[in-house]
């Protein structure tokens, strides 16, 4: 039977480093005593008999007898890593590396492998015999040393032969009976034969207790735990329990009952209620002496109290040290009867028998083949014609089981080489478990769903961990059995155990990192079978902290490679290049793998190939080995290239690095290509440089997200994403907050996307608790190795032009063991924010997170590093303002790097059970998730979603005023009289030659003038003076020009006539509203009866309520308030606004839906001859007092003159509210478009006439709140089907919101789906509009875009008639065009696919874009 906790049969240690002798743990190594002999002098380390701490460590005289050279192995479980532990002393060995007088000299110390000066590498230096070296763990280049004197240093000559010792094990030692630290033990109370034990509870504040011993009861074993906080001369041990993580605590505060709680790991104060010295009172017997601190934290005084055990059974604690009761003995726990298989719980083991990282390849059989293959030339897509490939993705057999103690799988029901799972689940691989109903997604952010106790999984209230057994079959292809094969994973979330054919082949954590297995002894000809473990929640999760839908299982591809038995394991390819990356060196770095030890040669060739095919240059090599050697290394040089085209973001261009394995006879037994552009990313005098250019990063933070597929992205939408943001300027991704897909970083290379490479380590919670992940010794290593997979996987992709160490994680001394092994892998900069916030950990780049404008400008040029906004801006909901004032400061800056907008895409998903029931919307909307919908986690409910587009990757105005301020083509110094203009290039490397420029004059919004020119030569960094061709404007009014750069010619990302530049300039200025005609038309009529004043003329009435104000108004029939609606729809002052970007981190602070309006009176006049009435309203209340002037003229118009008077701070709106007949259903305006725009982010958005739906003002936001805004109103029609309706002009400063929806209504959901279809429309006439700022995270409003506190402001409406809409649409069919070749697709005017033309009468009347064309649909 093999339990999930008991998963192989003996406890099994973490991967072994290169180079380092196995020391197993199941051989009893670590635990033995030894004497360590000099392999030149025969003496033996000792303490001379000094038990003292300082005391000197010497080589002495060999001497049987001495026990002052016995020295006990001791290790934290970290493999490689030991302790030299003296039996006699109870201390250990210290290096003493900081010692102020002999740094370096070998001293006596109190045992603490938490003390990186204690922990030794054991390393075989390769030659014959048993000779070892002693190197310091914590920096390898320093190894034990003795001196003639017999002095012992740590010292840096690996080579020297006064390094190599022996390790000769002393047997049957009596002393070896004691208890030593980092063992464990079960603990008998010697009065009354019972043992310690915690009742098998793994909860906090559980009793301890003493029972019968039990085998292999877990609840019973106590590891001799070193605290991190030392201090004094005493060595304090914790009593830790290691399959719950925590300790007998003595609990002082609560009564001095002794109960377990979670291990104190805080190494800047004591929990001295877990602080125990161990006493021998007699021969194998000891008391627990702890002290109960009954001073300060800082100056500590103490009672002391034993841990005992009376006669009824009760641990107590008493101050009777003579008592019997506080005797105990230790028996030591074997290693086969320790918890087994618990790597899912030990930071130590965070992987097993998997490969070394290398870098991404995909073998072949023959040159010939794989160049015929379409991979060749797009390196994300899979080999079609490899015979050394095949892809494992489809269906597998699934059972998921939520995870506890008691479940057993055996053998022959999971992993059996006989197993009939046709009966169970299937489930498609890669995908997510959560998003096929296999347990919930859960949307966490900072927060774990766990107990934050590292490295134990105890799940909070309401929430479970859980396993998914996976298993397919596979059929060898023939050959297969004689080569190597390679089974490969590119993630799986959080853990994974591994077997083949029911044999047991690894273990692996780091869900979004490579796993790779040597499977060669495991496969057979013929039908195979693979079972895969995977458990949801593993001490990995730790690291796994980031802003994001938390889901498990196998969610990228799984494939099988086969390789000659020697092979080529890897393959780094660096250059050494001229500043201007056009000439230089290129060293292809071939490690050969010869693991079996056989002796043979083996030639290589590699090949450098130039963009468009042609063989540059080939280099050959031969590597010869004999049975012992195991690995070779083989550098082929391509010197002294020239003419070389460097790789940048906006010139993409990639050779080819072909490597070729043959065999003896010269045939070609393997043979792989890697695409490879020539870059060089550097940092000099604080500036960040691209091949000796400075360059600013325009970029966003992404996330692996699929509505319908969760973490798992198929390649059609990793495209999507990569041609969407070049299409929109964006120059670089930082891959937030973990690797992405080598197929992703493939296409990056391709399409020329820059990238910021980041590991997959963010343990926000921990470090916001005061946890010590960041500098504890056992959590080093799968830190350092989520780095080190990352830089070797990743290194040849020149798209990279930093490393990041990861998110938000605090500084540390781990972080600094991370960046070095990142800095010995590759030079690229290395980016580390936490360590910019620390000041403990090395960066070469000072980064910053959503700091605000004037901070950023304050700081940019003074740090002495370049300046870089990893995060800004963030995007949730109606958000993104005042971009443009951040890269004015970034553009006008020497040492500013960019910024990365938080973030691309919403995250959204759409459940498994909505997708089972084919509801993917609801009342018109999609039925998006998020983290309100499971509230069982510690979620922030919608702050999962902030993207710059939607989760079904639909464009906003965000990305509309990203693409504009992102532009890398300039324009300035506009000459009115002669029409030229100043172009500048800011792209790195392409020449605007041949690009096209498109010009076209507006009048009033209209075009009058129009032409497109091919540009001359402005090369990259040039500006030049172009004439613009338009003429003089003519007539009265607004006259703009619009100025776009666009694509002669397709690319990889985009269609020719793409732009990838645009501005507008005003020419001459808007007008005033004409002068009324009052010839035209007859005389008003003004009646007054029940309270009510009727306004009548030839084409307009309005109604007015003495008190109520308005309660009808029409002009020619047309009703322009809802009929019916009495005064609910008559204007009124309206301050209110919800946006989520308003309040941090996805909080919901109240908001007073009134607008304050305490009273409002209304009289109405008419003038001497009837040509016109007025309506004047004037309201006071505690915001914003107003005067309504309406003017009702004879010529059938209505003009209202709005004034406002500020009384108030903090205004959201200074504007009105008012109520449209829901008949008047579609618009046509000339404002800011097409897309909604702020005050604040408007730079994206020109002035134009444009139609739309008035369903279409509604912004699909996942949670509702304001949207529909459009700044600087020119007019704006309303009208119905027949294209009648009403106009309203502007005169003066007028901002437009419009919405189906009131923003007080759309407050009081969580989702749009909620929502009721509404006909209602609800339009906002403001003088201003508070800007949205980024609030949500960060800065909020910048206080120029903030509304002003006191002041009158006003401006003018004139509402009118009309039937002649100019849309460009009345003349199309009301029924859509059809097709040849079938349905054509329909858009809304926002570009999102709603139907086809099938069934058109499924969609709400409107204007839609078929075949390119606006049709309206009735």
């Amino acid at each position: 039977m093999i339990k999930l906790s008991n998963l192989t049969t003996k406890r099994i240690p973490i991967m072994l480093l290169s180079g380092f002798l196995a020391l197993s743990a199941s051989s009893q190594t670590v635990g033995s005593i030894y004497r360590i002999v000099s392999s030149n002098t025969g003496k033996a380390m000792t303490n001379a008999g000094n038990h003292k701490p300082d005391a000197p460590i010497v080589m002495g005289e060999f001497d049987e007898d001495d026990k002052s050279q016995y020295w006990a192995l001791i290790s934290d479980g970290t493999e490689g890593n030991y302790g030299l532990y003296n039996m006699g002393s109870k201390l250990s060995i210290d290096m003493a590396l900081k010692h102020d007088k002999a740094p370096g000299k070998l001293l006596h110390w109190k045992p603490n492998l938490n003390n990186e000066n204690q922990v030794f590498n054991i390393h075989s230096p390769g030659i014959a015999g048993s000779a070892i070296q002693l190197l310091c763990a914590g920096d390898n280049g320093k190894v034990l040393t003795e001196y003639e004197n017999g002095e012992l240093w740590m010292k840096g000559d690996l080579s020297n032969t006064s390094t190599y010792f022996e390790l000769k094990e002393i047997v049957n030692v009596e002393d070896n009976k004691a208890p030593m630290p980092y063992f464990t033990y079960v603990i008998t109370n010697k009065n009354t034969g019972k043992v310690l034990s915690n009742g098998g509870s793994k909860e906090n504040n559980a009793k301890i207790i003493v029972e019968e011993a039990k085998d292999k009861d877990f609840g019973q074993m106590w590891k001799l735990s070193i605290p991190i906080y030392q201090t004094g001369a005493t060595t304090w041990f914790q009593l830790l329990n290691e399959t719950c993580g925590k300790c007998i605590d003595c609990a002082f505060e609560g009564g001095g009952k002794p109960l377990q709680w979670n291990q104190s790991s805080d190494e800047s104060k004591a929990n001295w209620n877990q602080m125990f010295e161990i006493l021998e009172v007699e021969e194998d017997t000891y008391q627990f002496k702890v002290g109960k601190n009954v001073g300060t934290q800082w100056s500590p005084s103490f009672e002391y109290y034993y841990l005992a055990v009376n006669s009824s059974e009760e641990v107590y604690l008493t101050t009777d040290a003579s008592s019997t009761d506080t005797h105990f003995t230790f028996t030591k726990v074997n290693n086969d009867n320790l918890p087994q298989g618990l790597f899912w719980q030990d930071e130590k083991v965070f992987g097993q028998n998997k490969e070394k990282g290398h870098a991404t390849y995909m073998p072949y059989q023959s040159t010939d083949v794989m160049r015929a293959d379409e991979r060749y030339n797009h390196a994300w897509l899979d080999p079609v014609s490899s015979s050394r490939w095949m892809s494992l993705n489809g269906t597998w057999k699934l059972i998921w089981n939520v995870l506890d103690d008691t479940m057993e799988m055996p053998e022959e029901e999971f992993y059996g080489n006989d197993v009939d799972a046709s009966k169970w689940d299937d489930m498609v691989v890669p995908g997510c478990l959560e998003m096929h109903g296999y347990g919930d997604p859960l949307y966490i952010n900072v927060n774990y769903p766990f107990a934050d106790n590292p490295p134990y999984i105890s799940m909070k209230r309401g929430l479970v961990n859980s396993v998914g057994s996976y298993r397919r079959n596979f059929t060898l292809p023939e050959g297969w059995d004689k080569e190597r094969v390679l089974l490969h994973f590119d993630g799986i979330y959080s853990g994974a155990y591994v077997w083949v054919n029911g044999k047991y082949v690894g273990y692996t954590e780091g869900g979004n990192m490579d796993a790779e297995f040597d499977v060669s002894k495991h496969v057979r000809t013929g039908e195979n079978n693979l079972s895969v473990r995977v458990i949801r929640w593993t001490d990995g999760s730790y690291l796994e902290g980031q802003d994001m839908w938390h889901m498990s299982g196998i969610h990228r591809d799984v494939y099988l490679m086969a390789v000659p038995k020697v092979f080529v394991r890897d393959h780094h390819i660096k250059s050494q290049l001229s500043e201007d990356a056009t000439s230089g060196d290129m060293f292809v770095n071939l490690t050969l793998d010869n693991r079996d030890g056989m002796e043979t040669t083996k030639s290589y060739e590699v090949r450098l190939l130039s963009p468009d095919g042609n063989v540059m240059d080939i280099k050959t090599g031969e590597a010869s080995f004999i049975a012992t050697e195991k690995e070779k290394a083989l550098t082929l040089a391509f010197e002294g290239l020239t003419g070389l085209m460097p790789w940048t973001s906006d010139s993409p261009t990639l050779y080819t690095v072909e490597v070729v394995q043959k065999d003896a006879d010269g045939k070609e037994e393997s043979t792989f290509a890697t695409k490879f552009g020539f870059n060089c990313a550097k940092i000099k005098n604080s500036q960040f440089l691209v091949n000796g250019k400075r360059v600013l990063l325009k970029g966003v933070n992404t996330q692996d997200t699929h509505p319908l597929k969760g973490r798992t992205m198929d390649i059609e939408t990793m495209w999507k994403d990569l041609t969407l943001m070049k299409q929109n300027n964006v120059n670089i991704v930082r891959s937030s907050h973990y690797p992405r897909s080598p197929k992703m970083n493939a296409m990056m290379d391709f399409l020329g996307m820059y990238h910021m490479d980041e590991a997959d380590v963010e343990f926000h919670m921990n470090w916001n608790n005061g946890g010590r992940i960041h500098t504890s010794p056992t959590w080093r290593g799968p830190i350092v190795d989520r780095v080190e997979r990352m830089v070797l996987r990743d290194r040849n992709h020149s798209s990279i032009v930093s490393w990041s160490l990861g998110n938000e994680s605090d500084g540390g001394v781990n972080f600094t063991h991370a960046y070095n092994a990142a800095r010995a892998l590759d030079p690229r900069p290395i980016h580390y924010e936490g360590a910019t916030r620390a000041y403990t950990s090395p960066t070469d780049i000072y980064s910053v997170m959503y700091r605000d404008v004037p901070t950023v400008q304050r700081d940019v040029d003074r740090v002495g590093q370049p300046y870089f906004m990893c995060e800004y801006a963030h995007a949730m909901g109606h958000s993104v303002g005042n971009l443009k004032e951040y890269w004015d400061v970034m553009e006008s800056s020497t040492n500013g790097m960019g910024g990365c907008i938080w973030d691309w895409v919403d995250q959204a998903i759409v459940s498994y059970e909505d997708q089972k029931a084919g509801e993917l919307k609801v009342n018109g909307y999609n039925k998006y998730r998020n983290g309100n919908d499971y509230p069982q986690a510690p979620h922030q409910g919608n702050f999962v979603n902030n993207g710059i587009i939607t989760a079904d990757r639909q464009p906003t105005g965000k990305l509309a005023e990203v693409k504009r301020i992102y532009q890398y083509i300039k324009f300035s110094n506009l000459n009115r009289t002669d029409g030229t203009i100043t172009i500048t290039n800011k792209y790195e490397a392409i020449n605007l030659e041949g690009k096209t420029l498109t010009w076209k004059v507006l009048h009033n919004g209209k075009s009058v003038e129009s032409d497109s020119f091919v540009l001359p030569s402005i090369a990259s960094g040039e500006s030049k003076d172009i004439s613009i061709p338009y003429s003089s404007p003519s007539e009265e009014g607004e006259y703009l020009l619009n100025l776009s750069v666009c694509l002669s010619e397709a690319t990889s990302w985009a269609q020719a006539g793409h732009a990838i530049a645009s501005t507008q300039y005003a020419l001459t200025s808007r007008t005033t509203l004409p002068a009324h005609n009052n010839s035209i038309g007859t005389p008003l009529e003004l009646t007054f009866s029940n309270s009510t004043y009727t306004i009548k003329g030839e084409n307009v009435i309005m109604k007015v309520h003495s008190s109520k104000g308005i309660t009808a108004w029409t002009h020619n029939g047309i009703s322009v308030l809802p009929v019916g609606s009495e005064t609910s729809a008559s204007p009124t002052y309206s301050n209110y606004r919800w946006i989520e970007n308003d309040a941090p981190y996805g909080t919901d602070p109240y908001y007073e839906t009134g607008n304050g309006i305490s009273s409002r009176t209304f009289t109405v006049k008419a003038n001497d001859d009837h040509s016109a009435v007025t309506i004047t309203e004037n309201a006071t209340g505690n915001r914003c007092n107003y005067t309504f002037v309406y003017t009702v003229n004879r010529d059938g118009t209505v003009d209202l003159d709005a004034q406002y008077t500020v009384n108030a701070n903090n205004l959201r709106r200074i504007g009105m509210l008012m109520q449209f007949n829901p008949e008047l259903s579609m618009t046509q305006y000339y404002a800011r478009g097409p897309l909604d725009n702020t005050i604040d982010r408007k730079q994206g958005a020109d002035l134009g006439i444009y139609d739309l739906p008035v369903s279409d003002f509604h912004v699909d936001y996942v949670r509702p709140q304001t949207s529909g805004d459009r700044q600087n109103l020119r007019w704006i029609t309303f009208y119905n089907a027949e294209g009648k309706g009403i106009r309203v002009e502007t005169e003066g400063q007028v901002n437009l919101t419009v919405d189906n929806y009131t923003d007080e209504y759309k407050h009081q959901y969580l989702h749009q789906w909620n929502m009721q279809a509404s006909d209602d429309i609800w339009v906002n006439f403001d003088y201003a509009q508070l800007g949205i700022g980024n609030g949500s995270c960060g800065a909020g409003v910048l206080d120029k875009y903030k509304l002003p506190a006191s002041g009158t402001y006003g401006y003018k409406l004139r509402f009118s008639y009309t039937d002649n809409v100019e849309t460009g649409i009345k003349d199309l069919p009301c029924t859509p065009p059809s097709a040849e070749n079938g349905p054509m697709p329909i858009f809304n005017t926002r570009g999102q696919l709603v139907g086809n033309t099938a069934s058109p009468a499924s969609l709400p009347q409107g204007i839609y874009i078929i075949g390119g064309k606006k049709v309206v649909i009735k």
